[in-house]
């Protein structure tokens, strides 16, 4: 962005492909730096579960930065949105597709670690208010309705609540 602003402030999808990797790539240094740090080889780490959580984590930013720049037709102006390039709907899809992408992952993560049941619970109720939310946007896409952000961010949290009580409440 540094290089090129115009460039990549009139192609968000440029942008987004050369700027959101780097949450993956972040997470991966934070596993070898956790590894270094613990003395473990990279080949004592088990690379599944850990590439589970970075591929869920990575969503939900995923999700976050297509939420944040999802508008109602009214609302746009010369800034350029996903919703202006994908469409409401597209744009919306790609979000709770990512978001689809990221419960995904948890419920396999979980379910390889044999957690607890109230880690899905929690991914369950978060995921149904994030739906419920999209679809009110595309039902009626107004003002009002068009703040996805706010829920992507709720449902981040949500993640981030079920992995804390499996962490606290599983074998």
């Amino acid at each position: 962005y540094f290089f090129m602003p115009g460039i990549l402030r009139r192609h968000l999808l440029l942008n987004l492909a050369t700027h959101n990797p780097v949450t993956a790539l972040v997470l991966l240094h934070t596993v070898r730096l956790f590894s270094l740090q613990a003395g473990l080889p990279l080949g004592a780490i088990r690379w599944r579960p850990v590439l589970l959580l970075v591929v869920m984590n990575w969503a939900l930013v995923f999700a976050w930065e297509i939420s944040r720049k999802i508008r109602s037709a009214v609302e746009e102006d010369a800034y350029v949105t996903y919703s202006r390039i994908l469409g409401r709907a597209g744009a919306v899809a790609l979000a709770g597709g990512a978001q689809t992408a990221s419960l995904v992952l948890a419920v396999g993560l979980f379910g390889q670690l044999r957690v607890s049941w109230l880690p899905v619970a929690v991914l369950a109720v978060g995921y149904s208010a994030t739906l419920a939310g999209h679809l009110r946007f595309l039902a009626q896409p107004c003002p009002r309705t068009s703040r996805l952000k706010p829920l992507a961010e709720r449902y981040f949290v949500c993640v981030c609540l079920a992995a804390i009580s499996a962490a606290i409440f599983s074998p």
